[in-house]
């Protein structure tokens, strides 16, 4: 997942086990992977 994400030119933020705050485990169903864009600016930085 990881070198998926940064092969789209993203950051892989994080990971979590589906609708909690804790990190995935190995028998967890859904997990929810958090990226952000890389490189661009913010609209307050322009």
């Amino acid at each position: 997942m990881k070198r998926a994400i940064a092969g789209a030119g993203m950051e892989f933020v994080a990971a979590y086990d589906a609708f909690t705050r804790q990190p995935p485990r190995e028998d967890s169903e859904r997990i929810y992977v958090i990226a952000r864009e890389c490189g661009k600016q913010q609209m307050s930085e322009k």
